[in-house]
């Protein structure tokens, strides 16, 4: 009988080590959880008022300061605060406010708790350009294994089985080549578009062209 209760009993300890362990991260969890939505609260409605014309950044966000209960965190050597802007906004969020000052993809934003941290992107942290779409014939076929390189390179990808595909981190003034066996091929500049799709019309291939293999 004492072998048999014995077991038991270092079950049920160890049981309970494991409901208080769970209990606790539980715990963290719901905290960490309450402190984001806590911050995110903040943020999201509290109004702020600014109307400045020809002063600093610095001086912009000494004002948000002021009037709330934020607090800026950023290195002046990283982060152009001398620049001269002017802010004009009406019981606005602080994420408004800060959407007038800087480029989102030169400074990226963070806000822990009432502080607002300032960072500054490298090329790499910025959005990588991407572009998606659809190669059909002129029937409205779909083109599997489309060729699709940006120009001058050896980057690119090739239209999967229903003739759509997806292509990133292309350079500002890209332009995609479209080449498919038997069909014409098509420069386009992308510029600001994220999605193309082309049609490939049949190339006029004469008979002199046409050189046959055993």
């Amino acid at each position: 009988m004492k072998n048999f209760v014995k077991p038991l009993w270092l079950l049920t300890r160890r049981h309970k080590q494991k409901l208080m362990i769970m209990r606790n991260t539980v715990l963290l969890i719901l905290i960490s959880v309450f402190q984001v939505l806590a911050s995110n609260t903040y943020s999201q409605t509290k109004k702020l008022s600014v109307n400045l014309e020809e002063v600093t950044i610095k001086q912009v966000l000494a004002a948000v300061e002021e009037q709330s209960e934020f607090y800026f965190l950023y290195n002046s050597q990283l982060i152009d605060v001398d620049k001269k802007v002017s802010v004009s906004v009406e019981e606005q969020t602080v994420n408004n406010v800060l959407s007038q000052l800087f480029n989102e993809n030169e400074v990226g934003v963070l806000i822990k708790d009432k502080y607002i941290i300032l960072t500054p992107k490298t090329a790499g942290d910025a959005e990588q350009k991407q572009v998606t779409g659809k190669v059909t014939d002129q029937d409205g076929e779909a083109l599997v294994g489309v060729t699709v390189v940006e120009k001058g390179t050896t980057h690119g990808t090739v239209t999967n089985a229903d003739g759509t595909y997806s292509i990133s981190d292309l350079s500002e003034d890209a332009i995609l080549v479209f080449s498919f066996v038997g069909m014409q091929t098509v420069d386009i500049v992308v510029g600001n578009q994220t999605n193309i799709n082309i049609v490939l019309s049949a190339e006029d291939i004469g008979l002199e062209e046409v050189i046959v293999t055993a």
